[in-house]
């Protein structure tokens, strides 16, 4: 009877443990769900301050976070020497080469994997033109009028699917447009202008120190 009682409390103590992973799991989901949405919505606000951005310096710094993966992948990636300057946010800068960059090393499936990142220079209307490409695939025609909504996903990648949406909101506050094809692999053509900041639009308020 000892033996069968043992037998049960530890079929038991192993459900209630599933239980509580499961439990634990769907936290974590849920709490990246709230941190994903409030980061989408973040992107689309228009920035307070922007200063004169170098774009190469914002690339390079790019390049330097996705390092490990470059290397791990082998991956080849170039830049345009000149990438032009914005009146932006860098932060929102960063956002949109970092996502795009990170985008290109995920599903370009070259071998080796390209990535390059071009400026094309300003439009007669003062718009900054770029593109973002690797050597992959491509993208599905079917995927394409979807690829920009909130979590959309094509494949079997592990990301969120937000970040291709935080390129479109925050190209969307630079009064720019996007748009995707395929030309030897995935491009991203987007356009980004100058950002002039509302001088009647009141500073946030300091915040206090704890």
């Amino acid at each position: 009877m000892d033996s069968l009682a043992s037998a049960d409390d530890t079929r038991v103590k192993e459900e209630l443990d599933e239980i509580v992973n499961d439990i634990s799991r769907n936290l974590n989901k849920a709490y990246a769900l709230v941190d994903n949405l409030l980061a989408l919505a973040e992107a689309g606000q228009k920035p307070s301050s922007v200063e004169l951005v170098e774009i190469s310096e914002v690339v390079t710094d790019v390049f330097h976070k996705y390092s490990g993966q470059v290397k791990e992948k082998k991956a080849r990636v170039t830049t345009d020497d000149d990438l032009g300057r914005l009146e932006a946010s860098r932060v929102q800068m960063y956002q949109v080469f970092s996502n795009l960059v990170g985008n290109a090393l995920r599903h370009g499936d070259g071998r080796p994997p390209r990535v390059k990142v071009l400026y094309l220079g300003q439009d007669a209307d003062g718009a900054h033109r770029y593109i973002v490409k690797d050597n992959g695939s491509g993208i599905p025609y079917e995927d394409r009028d979807n690829i920009f909504l909130p979590f959309f996903k094509s494949g079997k990648q592990p990301d969120a699917g937000i970040g291709l949406s935080t390129v479109k909101k925050i190209i969307d506050v630079y009064d720019g447009e996007i748009r995707v094809y395929n030309d030897g692999g995935a491009c991203f053509e987007f356009t980004l202008r100058d950002f002039h900041v509302d001088p009647t639009t009141p500073a946030p308020e300091p915040e206090e120190a704890s």
